[in-house]
C-alpha cells in the first residue's frame, strides 16, 4: 500500500523515469547521450539534403534552376523525367543495371556461400581464433 502512495504523490511515471534515467547516467553520460544524438542529427542531415536538393532541381525549369539554385521549385516540372527517359534512354540503362546487379549477386552468393561453410566447419586453433575475432563485437557489451 506504501508503493501506491508513494506512486500517486510523484509528478507521474514521465517524470520518475526522467529521475531514473538521470541517476543512472550521471550529467557525463547524458551529455555524451546528447552528443552523439547531436551527431546523428548531422549526419542524418548532412545525408538526406543532398537527396532533398537533387529532387527539388529535378523538378525546376532550367531558368529557375539557375535562379534559385538552394530553393524548393515554385512548380513541378514532370516533363523534365518524360525528358530524361527519352531522350537519354534511360529504359535500356536501367534494364542493364538490374542485369549487372543481378549477376553481382548470384556471383556473390555463388562464391559466399562455400567460403562461409567451410569456414564453419574448419577445425583448428587458428580458425577458432579467426572466427572469435570476428565475432568479438557482436559479444562483447558496453559497459
Amino acid at each position: 500500500m506504501r508503493a501506491v502512495a508513494n506512486l500517486s504523490l510523484n509528478d507521474g511515471a514521465a517524470g520518475s523515469r526522467r529521475r531514473g534515467l538521470m541517476q543512472r547516467l550521471g550529467m557525463r553520460g547524458i551529455l555524451e547521450l546528447g552528443g552523439i544524438y547531436a551527431a546523428l542529427v548531422l549526419v542524418l542531415f548532412e545525408t538526406l539534403y543532398p537527396l532533398l536538393w537533387v529532387l527539388f532541381g529535378s523538378l525546376k525549369t532550367k531558368q529557375e534552376m539557375l535562379s534559385n539554385v538552394w530553393g524548393p521549385p515554385s512548380s513541378l516540372v514532370l516533363q523534365n523525367y518524360a525528358d530524361a527517359w527519352r531522350i537519354a534512354g534511360m529504359g535500356s540503362r536501367i534494364v542493364n543495371s538490374i542485369f549487372v546487379t543481378g549477376s553481382a549477386l548470384i556471383i556473390l552468393v555463388a562464391v559466399a556461400t562455400p567460403c562461409a561453410y567451410a569456414v564453419a566447419r574448419l577445425r583448428s586453433p587458428d580458425a577458432v581464433l579467426w572466427s572469435q575475432s570476428r565475432l568479438r563485437p557482436c559479444w562483447c557489451r558496453r559497459r
